[in-house]
């Protein structure tokens, strides 16, 4: 999966990975219980979660609706 989600990192800057094993505090605050979990936000403001293997399909939707 991290290869996809590599792939559109390296086209659109605005997406950022964490590694919740390394960020434990965070996956806390945010109530990350199993990955991948992609959350959609939109000026500071969470629209949107996707859990699971359904992620990557839902990062490709988001993108798309989301371009120029």
């Amino acid at each position: 999966m991290m290869p996809k989600i590599e792939k559109h990192r390296e086209e659109h800057a605005e997406i950022i990975v964490v590694d919740i094993s390394t960020n434990f505090e965070l996956a806390q605050k945010f109530n990350v219980r199993t990955t991948p979990t992609v959350f959609f936000v939109e000026k500071n403001t969470i629209t949107d979660v996707h859990l699971g293997s359904s992620a990557i399909a839902a990062v490709n939707d988001f993108i798309q609706r989301h371009e120029p």
